[in-house]
């Protein structure tokens, strides 16, 4: 019966490796193509898994001082705008050949971030 049992993982084992291998070969890893629904849902699930839980009640203790806000548009423009564009999109030429691509800081899954868990 283990033996059984033993031969079916190997075989299912062996099955998941080779739709992986032509999913890879058909696809490819390319920085220029858009993640797709898996890369993206394991990607944001490690993402998350590394916020620790805590974060997600912290509040922001500089909301509402402009001089904190401009001072973060100021570092924004210089150290993270080569990527993430000026709007945020990460439609730059970097930002589109990067691998991960930099997030749509504008988008849904970048917007519903609480203030603990973007620091």
């Amino acid at each position: 019966m283990r033996n059984r049992t033993v031969t079916f993982v190997a075989i299912g084992a062996l099955v998941l490796a080779a739709l992986l291998a032509v999913l890879i070969k058909t696809r490819g890893f390319r920085a220029s193509s858009t993640p797709g629904a898996f890369e993206t849902s394991a990607a944001r699930l490690v993402r998350d898994f590394a916020i620790p839980r805590a974060a997600k009640s912290e509040k922001n203790p500089f909301a509402g001082d402009d001089r904190a806000v401009s001072q973060g548009r100021d570092v924004f423009f210089s150290r993270c705008a080569t990527c993430h564009g000026f709007d945020g999109r990460g439609a730059t030429p970097i930002g589109s050949n990067l691998y991960p691509r930099v997030p749509d800081l504008r988008g849904p899954a970048t917007q519903a971030l609480t203030d603990g868990e973007i620091r």
